[in-house]
């Protein structure tokens, strides 16, 4: 389930490696997804979802958690 709340980097603290000029929307996990699959979808990669949200073990998220995801321009 996406919101789309676009976010600049400079409001996300938290997010490391971000760019003040980086936009993200917040993406709210579902049964089912995968990391591959999120990413694919919003044409980002694995890795790179991993490191903006601190994800310690990319085979493990769980439905009902939010994400930030990476807006291409």
């Amino acid at each position: 389930m996406e919101e789309r709340i676009l976010l600049s980097a400079d409001q996300l603290g938290e997010v490391s490696g971000g760019s003040a000029e980086q936009k993200y929307i917040r993406y709210k996990i579902v049964r089912g997804d995968t990391l591959p699959h999120i990413a694919r979808v919003y044409h980002t990669t694995v890795d790179e979802l991993v490191r903006i949200n601190h994800i310690k073990d990319k085979n493990k998220i769980h439905a009902g958690d939010t994400i930030l995801i990476p807006v291409r321009s």
